[in-house]
């Protein structure tokens, strides 16, 4: 949750974006600009010390567990794969319902269950 608050900042834009007054606006961008600047590298110092404790933990648990690592680095490969594979089936669906909803017209309920498997 902490990682997510400090990568994302999709809302300041659009905060910024339905700004009417232009003065504001640019000192608003400033502000954002800093305050980006701030959060990315909280971010990635935290990425940073995070990864330096998982490789010790690894580390370790791979000196005591000798006989393990052949099975952890499968199923670490077994789990990357997995990874980039769910999403992209995932991320597929929704986009057949709506195309199927397109062409027919009439097909406004398929078009809506598209749109619910994309909240999914």
């Amino acid at each position: 949750m902490i990682l997510r608050k400090l990568a994302l900042s999709e809302a300041n834009f659009l905060e910024i974006k339905n700004e009417k007054n232009m003065d504001t606006t640019l000192e608003k961008l400033k502000k954002l600009k800093i305050n980006l600047k701030i959060r990315l590298i909280i971010f990635f110092l935290l990425i940073f010390i995070l990864m330096i404790f998982f490789w010790i933990f690894v580390s370790c648990f791979c000196s005591i567990f000798i006989n393990t690592q052949i099975i952890l680095i499968e199923d670490t490969l077994l789990s990357f794969v997995l990874s980039m594979i769910y999403p992209f089936g995932l991320n597929l669906i929704p986009p057949i319902f709506r195309i199927y909803a397109l062409r027919n017209k009439d097909k406004k309920c398929v078009y809506s269950i598209g749109k619910i498997i994309t909240l999914i």
